[in-house]
């Protein structure tokens, strides 16, 4: 790659890149998780909300080597004109130089890095044998699915694998990439009795964008794990509850505050839970600091999603793409210098 370029990165290209290694994705989220809580990265992340899942966000990240940017635009109302709900751009930086190298289509680094979350939740957060039920079937589910199943760590806690939606073709299509594209031989089942199911469950992942309360101490099973990746659909005694017996666990708290749009947020503006409520990171437990899951007591585990996660996985994209012919397409930033800055 010549000075003056860049090198665009479509989602085909990312593809032969490695962006399908779904296991390698966990591992990406795993390092970025360990530097961040390591300081080893400086991040930060800008949004406007213009209404409830309607956004612009900015969400950048450095570390030794590398800087990102992943910028992206939402509407959880685009599926009404058949669009995806995120449009995601990743540009990555050399770090020393500031030297823009890359820029690369997000949409799945996006959800992969997402998806993620649920494997090593799972992980380090679950008991040892797990009913696992996801509420929600959309691209999130779908790269969760793909990450749980292809990393050995959370794959190996998973007795059984339910799924709930209210859209029978997007149930339908669901359960077809499972079995078809991921090659899940396991029993796979749909459950059309959601308060039964989450009863049930020792995992529950929220993976939708619904407002509607799902999740209450009436319905979940005492001391389960609940992965909350979704929307608005927590009640918050149930969060309190988990804060006074049991355990919440974020990626980062401080973003998680600071975004103030999660009912985790929302429960720690009531005061019914105060910071010290808040166990930790989901980094410190990967890294040992402090312990995961430790018996029978009920853990809340919140994402947010951390700039680190792009990063880490966009660079190791990067790296592959530069190992690779004819891969992606060079950009000039400009064919001659001008007189400015020459």
């Amino acid at each position: 790659m010549e000075q003056n370029n860049i090198k665009y990165l479509c989602q085909e290209d990312l593809i032969k890149c490695g962006l399908l290694d779904y296991s390698a994705a966990v591992t990406d989220v795993k390092l970025a998780l360990i530097s961040h809580t390591n300081q080893e990265t400086l991040s930060d992340k800008i949004a406007i909300d213009l209404s409830y899942g309607h956004k612009f966000n900015a969400l950048i990240a450095t570390n030794g080597e590398y800087s990102s940017c992943k910028w992206l635009g939402a509407n959880v109302e685009n599926h009404k004109d058949n669009l995806q709900r995120s449009f995601p751009m990743l540009f990555l930086n050399e770090k020393q130089t500031g030297k823009p190298v890359a820029i690369m289509e997000g949409s799945l680094i996006s959800a992969l890095r997402t998806g993620a979350y649920v494997a090593l939740g799972i992980e380090h957060l679950a008991k040892k044998d797990n009913n696992v039920l996801f509420i929600g079937t959309g691209v999130i589910a779908k790269a969760a699915a793909a990450t749980i199943f292809s990393y050995e760590a959370s794959r190996n806690k998973i007795n059984n694998f339910n799924f709930y939606s209210r859209d029978q073709d997007h149930a339908n299509n669901f359960k077809d990439i499972l079995t078809d594209k991921l090659n899940i031989t396991g029993e796979i089942n749909q459950v059309s009795d959601l308060e039964k199911a989450i009863s049930e469950a020792d995992v529950t992942v929220s993976l939708s964008n619904t407002t509607e309360t799902l999740f209450n101490l009436s319905n979940i099973k005492p001391n389960s794990t609940h992965i909350h990746l979704g929307g608005q659909d927590d009640d918050l005694e149930y969060i309190e509850y988990c804060g006074k017996n049991g355990k919440i666990i974020c990626d980062d708290w401080a973003y998680v505050k600071k975004r103030d749009i999660q009912d985790v947020a929302f429960a720690h503006n009531q005061k019914m839970i105060l910071d010290r409520d808040i166990y930790g990171n989901l980094g410190e437990v990967i890294t040992g600091l402090k312990k995961g899951r430790e018996g029978d007591e009920p853990i809340f585990f919140n994402a947010v999603g951390l700039p680190e996660l792009d990063l880490y996985m966009g660079t190791r994209l990067f790296e592959n793409a530069l190992k690779i012919k004819d891969v992606g397409i060079d950009i000039p930033v400009y064919k001659k210098s001008n007189w400015i800055l020459g």
